[in-house]
């Protein structure tokens, strides 16, 4: 079984390797990015980073899984209804690749923008969704004097 999970490991990274060189895997294996709000646009972000490895990931969700994430985000299944949304897809997320650490809080974005927003400073890149503008634009002002890059996302 050992040997299954190596192979599997060596074809991700073949495949990474041929996308964007070795230099670029090996920034993507530094990573470390934080996912404000585990919708399912961020979440699938998280994936895709995910899949190739990445060091570590931090979703900050004070939310809980509801009907609607059953209908829009793959990573959550009825039986996570009203459990917190991000540790269900915290737990989730890890199980595609063992060897990235995740991690979750439970707190609002908005709270952390506003009361702690020294929490961001150890990060490589944030990624936002669903935030209203105001906490956008807080956020940006923190994140920009840090020199640490933010990704917007948004749908409907």
């Amino acid at each position: 079984m050992a040997e299954t999970g190596q192979i599997q490991n060596l074809e991700r990274k073949d495949r990474s390797l041929r996308l964007w060189g070795e230099r670029g895997q090996l920034a993507l294996e530094c990573s470390s990015v934080c996912l404000l709000n585990a919708t399912a646009t961020g979440t699938e972000v998280l994936k895709n980073i995910v899949l190739p490895g990445i060091k570590a990931f931090t979703i900050v969700d004070s939310n809980v899984v509801s009907e609607v994430d059953l209908g829009t985000n793959f990573f959550v299944e009825p039986s996570d209804l009203g459990q917190l949304r991000g540790q269900v897809v915290a737990r989730n997320l890890v199980e595609l690749n063992n060897e990235v650490n995740g991690n979750f809080v439970p707190d609002s974005p908005e709270s952390l923008v506003d009361a702690k927003p020294t929490f961001f400073n150890g990060f490589s890149v944030v990624v936002a969704t669903a935030l209203a503008e105001t906490t956008l634009k807080k956020l940006a002002a923190i994140l920009w004097k840090e020199g640490i890059p933010l990704c917007v996302g948004r749908s409907y």
